[in-house]
């Protein structure tokens, strides 16, 4: 029997240290940053370009110039959080390990991890998008694969989201760490749903009560909005650098949110998967 009430607490006393969740705060704020950078650095080309209606297919390079460096620095972002969510994982099971050594363990499995959070993206959206493709673009009669699609997609994301342990700590790569969460799941569901719940509802619950300030100063932000097209843009761009600072305020205490929830996912997932494979975590200790 799992005991989620001891899950939990230490869950959150384990994320509320800050050096669990200093490198991920490191991390968001570092990355915000840079989009931001980058954003500032583009805005005044890419304003002047829409104002004059030059802005168009034939002068796409500053748009496409902008766009790419904003993906790149996202892709980044996933990579660098899954090398922490990694490090997050082995402190779960070591709290008395220094950084430096879980982020070594982490970065020898990183492209495990990367892996495996992709496959199981690529096959969630699978299961929803290919329904949703053939009732627009094939037969509306179709729509019922959609609801078909949603549920499969909800399977796997309970069957998959237990990876990141089986790859930090048992040792394995990203297909085995896959298939040792889809049994895992097969196994022990309930206790699998009731962990994913604790998780979903604990991470929506920190992430609204720090995106908070945030919140009020993007609605002040966006109340300066006013006039047509191009001049709605502009007084949007002003209101931002006007209230920068409060902009900044509130950016650090959502990322701090975020951060706090990350690590209390890896506790708490690190914290079921030792508790439901017990034999796996005895060949852990002897190693």
């Amino acid at each position: 029997m799992v005991n989620y009430s001891r899950l939990f607490k230490q869950s959150l006393s384990f994320s509320l240290e800050p050096k669990r969740w200093g490198p991920a705060f490191l991390v968001y704020l570092t990355f915000f940053f840079l989009i931001a950078a980058v954003g500032m650095a583009s805005a005044p080309t890419l304003l002047d370009l829409m104002a004059t209606g030059q802005l168009g297919l034939l002068n796409l390079a500053p748009l496409a110039g902008f766009m790419g460096a904003v993906v790149f620095l996202i892709v980044m972002s996933f990579f660098a959080t899954q090398w922490v969510f990694g490090s997050l994982v082995y402190q779960s099971w070591k709290p008395k390990a220094g950084l430096e050594k879980a982020f070594s363990e982490s970065g020898k499995k990183l492209h495990s991890l990367i892996l495996a959070e992709v496959a199981m993206s690529a096959i969630i959206s699978a299961c929803m998008v290919i329904p949703m493709f053939l009732t627009v673009f094939v037969s509306f009669w179709a729509f019922p694969l959609v609801i078909i699609g949603f549920i499969a997609a909800v399977y796997f994301l309970l069957a998959l989201f237990l990876n990141p342990p089986f790859i930090v700590l048992g040792n394995k790569g990203y297909s085995k760490a896959l298939m040792g969460s889809y049994k895992l799941f097969r196994k022990r569901p309930l206790d699998t749903i009731i962990c994913f719940i604790i998780v979903l509802v604990a991470t929506i619950l920190i992430g609204y009560i720090f995106s908070l300030p945030s919140s009020i100063i993007h609605g002040k932000i966006l109340s300066a909005i006013g006039g047509p097209g191009i001049f709605a843009l502009y007084a949007l761009v002003f209101s931002g650098l006007k209230n920068m600072a409060w902009l900044l305020f509130g950016q650090v205490i959502a990322a701090i949110g975020s951060a706090i929830a990350l690590a209390f996912s890896a506790k708490l997932i690190t914290g079921f998967y030792l508790e439901t494979s017990k034999g796996l975590l005895a060949r852990i200790l002897r190693r």
